[in-house]
């Protein structure tokens, strides 16, 4: 939903919410010149959202003041005039939140926004919090700043890359480099010397009312906390604001950037983009304009090829938005692909769209806005709803419902003809400040990927420019998934289950469901098999590895890839092949509308594959980039002798010698026996409907005789050696603990894990980060192998010259916990954080999906209640913890610590155990 810029916003005087009971939203601004909105929406409930946006960014800071916009949010959660030091974080974990992630703040260049989901009974601690943080009630502690500040540095040196070249992109489109030279985490200079005074007359000089909106929304009565609000926030200081930042001017010219580690990315991209400036105003007339733009975008765009999630207009900054094409490639920017790019741009230029091609497009715009804005306020989240008018209020948009928005849409396409349509992609693609930009994926072939070259890029316009004729300027032919739909299976039995049911089919599957639990929640779907990379012998391993990257580019029942796409413009269904360690299957999501088009596409990706030596090459290409860090297995992977780890144990030879056929034989060994198949599926508002679909699309899926017997599955044993790594020291360092318990274990072990895990992110946090200040943070996770066992394993940066230190405090922690087990206060939290989980499950649905399917293979039906305070005990939490955490199951990697280390010297610190602070 966040990619739609028409949808809902507030202005600097709020325009009202059409369509709303009066007493269902209250908005305003109080006298010091803050304004809010406090909507009741009772989706899901209990539940509230709550935002406090402050026009204070990096921007508005002088030269000697560079990132303390960003250190004031750090030091907003430290101390307040309600909340003494600790208070905030016990008040956030206490709600089943973290911080980092269900509370999080962040700063920007032009504003810094504070976030909190709380329940609805905290709802009112929770806005004395934020009033703290508005007017004025952060207390500057002289030791807090202290610690913060060592740990903004350690943030600094963590995003050092992501920092430059976010920098560098921004400079890209604008006359002169004052984004990339003002990035909100500042200077390290600044950040250790900037004195404490001056620090507090930033925060006093830029929190005040005028600068900030509040937006509350959740299931509350909203003329009470109306009233709440004008009572916390009546002592916001009313000014004078500062003047806001003279405004950057675009650059006015084409311009090239190459990032060569897109991290994020799968495939490597070109993208060609125009940057404009926001317009000053939005009446229907430059709503109508931009929605033909939109449609422009999207019909060149699938003229060029079509992905999943594609929205072309994203704001970058209040004044500014930017419109992108995207072109998959692996070779980035070379000439032939700038060249393909560059011809459906000025084809469309020259010959606009036909008016087959804009009815389509058109019906595809309709669909995305159907399936992103439900007319029904039941299915919006409060959390959407939130952080749509979080967007919009900070980007000056306009308001509108649902029911407005469609009807406006519907108004739009009326107005909308082919040639309105080129006449908008005329002038968009006019704008003069244009980025031509190259991106690569990490898994592609460097020495094929090309930086953008400006004087080529201009000679390929040039060149395109004088010629007649142009390639580019075919529509995009769509094509149905299935133009015969599969012969029906049929259903054996029937069983009543927690939450659900559970249906046998006739040839062996089994399909677990569970009733939709929130009007607003999408429908998941999980396939799980007991097998993975282990049910193959070591021949096979490779092209096991290579089954859901050679899907994904093969394309599904006779469609290739690009058509496949094609058929999936405009909807929100996700579906993905996946292989681990020792299970594998397919997981997807999509609204209730388009579960059928879910369950054509798992269907299709149940049938043999085509050989094709693209898809080969393209799986290699991902497996020889080490796409085998993203398997849920990869953690533990230093842990075993190669010969029996059955990943990225493979040479040169071996990517040579692999035949297309065998990855197509290895996905009939995974997938060819519906009798391993547990598929789980969530958010089911119609049973008789889902039996009917799962019958004909998985039913009707026949068994497929594998290429040799499934081999028992057999535990792995680890090395003896228990520390790892090692290397030069490095300007950020990172420890890597792994704790490995080869025990078999049942579904209630898999939520003691999760609240181990979390107990030790806990704990480390508070040793690390605020008593020692050394790391910006902590990470902690779990996973369940059947193969392994049951594994935990945490992550910290810190400074080299930290390293010693927090292997102390690390071991030390581990070892406290294994001997006492945990506080009430820590197993009442867990429990918390469990039911928490539980209750955001129906917004998760590939985690809930996949939840269900785990816990019905390890328990059966009765293991699907989900109720974690029925499922452990403090005294099962404290048992596992003993076991687990003993020393012989714990192993450590260094990484840039500098020296050596080794295991003596951790047996030594298990026998002689740092002291630290307890929970």
């Amino acid at each position: 939903m966040k990619h739609f810029r028409f949808l809902c916003a507030l202005a600097a005087s709020l325009l009202p919410l059409l369509g709303l009971a009066a007493d269902a939203v209250r908005e305003g601004r109080l006298a010091n010149g803050l304004n809010y909105i406090v909507r009741s929406h009772a989706t899901p409930a209990d539940k509230v959202e709550l935002r406090l946006l402050v026009r204070a960014g990096s921007l508005h800071e002088a030269d000697d003041e560079q990132g303390i916009a960003h250190l004031v949010e750090h030091l907003a959660f430290g101390r307040t005039r309600h909340f003494a030091p600790g208070e905030v974080v016990d008040f956030l974990n206490g709600q089943g939140m973290r911080i980092g992630s269900d509370s999080n703040a962040f700063t920007a260049h032009h504003f810094t926004a504070y976030q909190l989901s709380v329940n609805r009974d905290a709802a009112d601690r929770a806005l004395t919090l934020l009033a703290d943080w508005a007017d004025g009630g952060v207390v500057f502690d002289p030791a807090i700043v202290a610690r913060e500040r060592t740990i903004v540095l350690d943030e600094m040196r963590l995003r050092e890359a992501a920092t430059k070249w976010s920098g560098e992109y921004l400079d890209a489109m604008f006359a002169e480099p004052r984004y990339g030279a003002r990035m909100p985490i500042g200077q390290e200079s600044v950040i250790r010397e900037l004195p404490l005074a001056r620090i507090q007359a930033f925060y006093r000089r830029h929190y005040v009312g005028p600068r900030m909106t509040l937006l509350v929304v959740g299931d509350l009565d909203a003329a009470q906390v109306e009233a709440r609000v004008k009572q916390a926030f009546a002592k916001v200081p009313a000014g004078p604001a500062p003047a806001e930042p003279a405004v950057v001017a675009p650059s006015g010219e084409r311009r090239g950037f190459t990032q060569f580690q897109a991290q994020w990315l799968a495939r490597s991209q070109l993208n060609w983009a125009w940057v404009e400036a926001q317009p000053a105003a939005r009446p229907f007339e430059q709503e109508l304009a931009d929605y033909r733009r939109v449609l422009a975008m999207m019909l060149v765009q699938a003229r060029l090829g079509m992905e999943p999630g594609y929205w072309p207009l994203a704001d970058l900054t209040p004044q500014h938005r930017q419109w992108i094409l995207q072109l998959n490639s692996k070779q980035g920017g070379d000439r032939a692909t700038v060249e393909r790019m560059y011809a459906a741009i000025e084809a469309a230029r020259r010959d606009g769209f036909g008016d087959d091609e804009v009815a389509e497009g058109k019906r595809r715009l309709r669909e995305l806005v159907e399936a992103n804005h439900p007319l029904e306020a039941a299915r919006w989240t409060s959390a959407a709803l939130v952080n749509q008018y979080q967007v919009a209020a900070l980007m000056h948009d306009n308001v509108y419902e649902p029911a407005q928005l469609h009807a406006l849409f519907e108004r739009f396409a009326e107005q909308t003809d082919a040639a309105a349509v080129t006449e908008a992609w005329r002038d968009l693609s006019a704008q003069p400040t244009q980025v031509v930009s190259a991106w690569r994926a990490p898994s592609e072939n460097a020495t094929a990927f090309v930086g953008i070259d400006d004087d080529e890029v201009a000679q390929v316009v040039a060149d395109l420019g004088a010629r007649e004729r142009l390639e580019g300027g075919r529509a995009a032919n769509t094509v149905q998934l299935m133009a015969h739909l599969p012969a029906a299976g049929t259903v054996t039995t029937r069983e009543d289950a927690p939450g659900g049911g559970v249906l046998h089919l006739a040839n062996g599957a089994t399909v677990v469901w569970q009733r939709q639990r929130s009007p607003s929640e999408q429908m998941g779907l999980s396939l799980t098999i007991d097998g993975g990379q282990l049910s193959a012998g070591s021949p096979e391993w490779l092209a096991t590895a290579a089954v859901p990257f050679y899907l994904n580019e093969a394309g599904w029942g006779g469609l290739s890839r690009e058509q496949v796409q094609g058929a999936l413009a405009g909807k929100t269904v996700m579906l993905w092949p996946w292989v681990d360690l020792d299970t594998h299957g397919i997981g997807g999501t999509a609204r209730a509308e388009e579960f059928e088009t879910l369950l054509q596409l798992a269907h299709l990706q149940l049938l043999e594959p085509p050989p094709s030596a693209a898809a080969r090459d393209y799986a290699l290409s991902r497996l020889k980039a080490g796409s085998g860090q993203f398997l849920g297995a990869a953690s533990w992977q230093r842990l075993y002798a190669p010969l029996v780890w059955p990943y990225d144990n493979w040479k040169d030879q071996d990517y040579r010698l692999l035949f297309p056929l065998e990855v197509v034989t290895a996905h009939r060994n995974l997938y060819g026996d519906p009798a391993r198949w547990t598929v789980a599926v969530t958010g089911v508002a119609d049973p008789a409907r889902l039996e009917a679909l799962v019958a004909r699309y998985l039913g009707g899926v026949a068994p497929r005789a594998p290429s040799r017997a499934t081999p028992e599955p057999q535990r792995l044993q680890p090395h003896a050696q228990h520390v790892y790594g090692g290397g030069p020291a490095k300007r950020e360092a990172s420890l890597i603990w792994r704790v490995m318990a080869p025990e078999d274990f049942d579904g209630a072990d898999a939520w003691i894990a999760a609240s181990l895990a979390d107990i030790l992110r806990q704990r480390l946090m508070a040793s690390l980060r605020f008593e020692q200040g050394d790391s910006y943070g902590a990470e902690a996770g779990h996973g369940m192998f059947r193969s392994l066992g049951v594994g935990l394993w945490l992550r910290a940066s810190v400074p080299a010259d930290a390293c010693a230190r927090t292997i102390e405090t690390s071991v030390a922690t581990l070892r406290r916990l294994a001997g006492e087990g945990v506080t009430e206060a820590e197993f009442q939290g867990a429990q918390a954080r469990s039911r928490k989980w539980v209750a955001d499950l129906p917004q998760m649905p590939v985690d809930y999906a996949s939840a269900v399917a785990f816990q019905y293979r390890m328990g059966g039906k009765a293991a699907l209640a989900f109720e974690p305070a029925r499922l452990y005990t403090r005294a099962r939490l404290d048992a596992a913890a003993a076991r687990w955490l003993a020393p012989q199951h714990v192993y450590l990697e260094r990484i840039g610590c500098g020296g050596t280390w080794g295991d003596h010297d951790l047996e030594a610190l298990w026998q002689t155990p740092a002291r630290v602070a307890g929970p």
